[in-house]
């Protein structure tokens, strides 16, 4: 099996733990694919401060396709054991602000890229 990734965006942030994004069935999204969501940062040229030299995507989290539509799907947290014993817990939760990032807190808003890993 061949993965492919395919570029879409956060449409909905739904709450601490889900997001809506804007690739469903039509694009090949299927229940269990993982995508990340990524922070696009501008790369500035230090020889000319007034001109960039592209676009980086740095990942801010992953996450795992739980339903599919036609047009959107939504994802949640992937989660990790804390032991045997201990119920799984989200890798993180979503924040509304910037300011409230920190460990364990992530912030993803409407409009953030998501690169989705599609298995063909």
């Amino acid at each position: 099996m061949v993965a492919r990734t395919h570029r879409a965006r956060v449409a909905l942030v739904i709450d601490e733990v889900q997001i809506a994004v804007n690739a469903g069935y039509a694009s090949g999204v299927e229940i269990g694919d993982v995508l990340d969501v990524l922070r696009e940062t501008n790369i500035p040229d230090p020889d000319a401060p007034n001109e960039s030299l592209g676009t980086a995507f740095v990942r801010k989290g992953s996450m795992r396709i739980e339903s599919v539509e036609e047009k959107f799907a939504i994802a949640r947290v992937l989660q990790q054991s804390k032991g045997l014993l201990a119920p799984a817990e989200p890798m993180f939760t979503i924040v509304s602000s910037e300011s409230a990032e920190g460990r364990g807190r992530v912030f993803i808003e409407a409009g953030d890229p998501v690169d989705i890993q599609i298995d063909s």
